[in-house]
Formats: C-alpha cells, structure tokens, sequence
C-alpha cells in the first residue's frame, strides 16, 4: 500500500512539472509528393539515373522544459516516410529522437546533447546511428549568434558492416538577426573525420554552408522565403589502391523553400534542390535535382 502511495505521488509530481507554466511543447504534421530526376542514396553511393515521384509524410513532436531561470531541457522525436512509385529500392523511412540540455552561464550557454535515429531503405533495415554533442553559444548585441560545437557519432550499418564508422564534427555557426529575428543569414563550417571499418570508405571533409531566410509580404501576410548554397570537399585516402593518387570528391548544392502560411496552423511549402557530384572516380559523378510541394499542419 506504501508502494502504491509513492508511485501515485510520483505521477503527481511528474504531472505538476510538465503542465506547469515552464513547459511548451508543440507538433506539425506534413504530406506531399517529391519529383526527383535521379534518385540517390549517398552513404551507399547508390544511383538511379531515372527519375520517379514519391509521397511523402513527416511529423515532429518537441518539448521545451525550463526547470530554472537559465536552465532549458528539449525532448523530441520525429518520422519521415518517402515511398516512390516505381523504384522501391528507394523508399526510406527514418525515426529520430533527441534530448538536448542547457545552462546559460554569464559569459556563454554550454549545451549537451544526444540523438538517436534508424533508417530502413526498401522495407529493410539500413542506417542506426547514436551522436553525442557539447557546444557554446552566445548572443551578441541581440543581433549575433555563435555557436561552436563537436560531436561523436557511431554509425552501424545493418547490411554493410564495412560501412560502419566512428564520426568526429567541429562545428562554428554564426547567424546575423534582423526584423526582429525573421530575417537571418547563416554562414556554417564543419570539419568532419570518419573512420569506417572497411578502411577504403574512411575519409576527411569540409563544408561550408550559407542560408538566409527572408520574410514576403503577399496580400497583407507574410510568408517564408529560404534561400541555400554548400560547397564540400572529401577526400579518401585509402578508396584507391597504390599507385593511385587519393579519391577526392566535390559536392555542390543550392536549395530554395517558399512557404505560404495560411493561418498560425496551416502552411503550403513549396522546394526545389539542385545537387552537384563530382570526385575523379568516374562512378561517383552525378547531378541531381528535385522538386517538392507539401501542406504542413502545425499544433
């Protein structure tokens, strides 16, 4: 019976905290239909050369816990489904959770964090992979945001065993606010070293990223405009056997979103990806481009 007492107290108490006033949370739901004229799976370095059209459907839930003043704690989980209508060997499915914590100090915010997530390529298990991350940020002059980062993540491959790898990011983000934080250019670096099991599909990259986000005013509402570019460099020291120089790839992309927001809850988005792949290994050169159209439901 004390047994029974405690646990109803504990409920009670985890309850009382998270429908308190510290607590927010909140979902979307997303469907749509993707256009794709070469379909891609990048980790395997696996190529269509056809195009095909997929629907697709999203959904998110996060939860933003405040214990204390400067204290933040983030839950969150979200699905993605992408099924083509011809090429079944591309339909993917991927499941995320993530728990991110932090504690505003004077001088900066130091956060840790952690995901989970598992993909299944064609109805079978593919990718699960586990990161860990430790970052700093900070505002400066409210207009400024910095952040640094570096995260470890372990990457099984269900299928591939060779593919599997230990992943090391450096990470520094700088973002520029303005119209009270609705307009924002961001301009991100990463560092990455991953060493696979199968030593030939190691590698080093770097990659710089720019965004910025714009707002639209169209009949007297303003609506989301996002605009995208990355550059990237790998190299592969091991891919090649001797005396072959090092496999070095180049990935180029450009993406642009515009999302027509309706009212607080409903939004149509509208998207457009053009990728670039070029490395001197021959079967690693490819274009690819899509198309996307999606009405988004938030709550």
């Amino acid at each position: 019976m004390v047994y029974v007492r405690l646990l109803i107290l504990n409920y009670a108490a985890l309850f009382s905290i998270f429908t308190s006033a510290s607590v927010q949370w909140d979902g979307k739901l997303e469907a749509g239909v993707l256009s794709s004229n070469n379909l891609s799976v990048i980790e395997l370095e696996q190529i269509s050369e056809q195009s095909d059209q997929a629907m697709t459907f999203a959904t998110q839930l996060n939860l933003q816990w405040q214990p204390s003043r400067n204290a933040y704690v983030d839950i969150g989980g979200s699905y993605n489904n992408r099924r083509f209508q011809t090429l079944d060997d591309y339909n993917l499915q991927l499941r995320s959770v993530y728990l991110d914590t932090s504690y505003a100090f004077s001088p900066v915010t130091l956060g840790i964090n952690y995901q989970h997530s598992n993909a299944h390529l064609a109805g079978q298990a593919f990718l699960s992979q586990q990161q860990f991350g430790l970052y700093a940020s900070k505002v400066l002059r409210q207009q400024f945001y910095v952040r640094a980062g570096v995260s470890v993540t372990d990457k099984t491959f269900q299928q591939l065993a060779e593919r599997n790898a230990d992943n090391l990011a450096l990470q520094f983000d700088v973002y520029w606010f303005a119209a009270n934080r609705r307009r924002f250019v961001a301009l991100s670096y990463t560092h990455t070293s991953e060493d696979s099991q199968g030593l030939r599909y190691s590698y080093n990259a770097n990659r710089i990223r720019l965004q910025l986000a714009e707002p639209i005013i169209f009949n007297s509402t303003e609506h989301k405009l996002r605009l995208g570019g990355r550059v990237e460099q790998r190299s592969y020291p091991d891919y090649l056997a001797p005396p072959a120089s090092t496999r070095t790839d180049n990935h180029v992309g450009l993406d642009a979103s515009l999302q027509f927001i309706f009212s607080p809850q409903l939004s149509l988005l509208l998207g457009t990806e053009w990728v670039n792949y070029s490395s001197n290994l021959d079967d690693a050169n490819y274009q690819e481009a899509s198309h996307s159209l999606s009405l988004r439901l938030n709550f």
